[in-house]
């Protein structure tokens, strides 16, 4: 098993869930797709495909 990284699950445009996933031991999610995200995204940040954006009422992380 190789080393896991995070993973947010996207349902209709929005974060549902977060998990630790290697990406080789066979998983999916019940509903939605698994993306590679930043360790900033939550549940509830929004993703069109080309990145992730937080809740409009939840301020962005600072790096």
């Amino acid at each position: 098993m190789g080393e896991a990284s995070r993973y947010a699950v996207v349902e209709d445009g929005v974060v549902t869930n977060v998990v630790l996933w290697d990406s080789e031991t066979p998983w999916a999610p019940e509903a939605g797709e698994a993306i590679a995200c930043p360790i900033d995204v939550g549940i509830g940040w929004a993703c069109d495909g080309e990145g992730f954006r937080p809740p409009p009422d939840r301020p962005a992380a600072v790096p």
